[in-house]
């Protein structure tokens, strides 16, 4: 299964409270891990994050573009499986 996506008209604060849901977690919580389960995840890759780049206005290819959403989808899958498996960034 894949991550909800946003809808058309949808806000953030309704997607926000979607993929908390999907994650079996609050918004708070969800929010709190997300941005250093980059870090953690492409730190251990020994890659740079292509999203918090594509996050912070740098300059990207359409290959970096790419990667920050191949990126995003693998934080948000792996950060699902931590929330419900009980798991917890160190």
């Amino acid at each position: 299964m894949t991550y909800p996506r946003q809808k058309p008209g949808q806000s953030l604060d309704q997607h926000q409270a979607e993929m908390a849901r999907w994650m079996g977690v609050s918004v708070e919580t969800m929010n709190r891990a997300h941005d250093p389960l980059h870090h953690a995840l492409c730190a251990m890759l020994d890659l740079p994050s292509q999203s918090m780049r594509q996050a912070a206005g740098e300059d990207m290819t359409a290959k970096d573009y790419h990667l920050a959403s191949l990126e995003e989808q693998a934080v948000l899958n792996v950060q699902r499986f931590m929330h419900q498996a009980g798991g917890k960034l160190p």
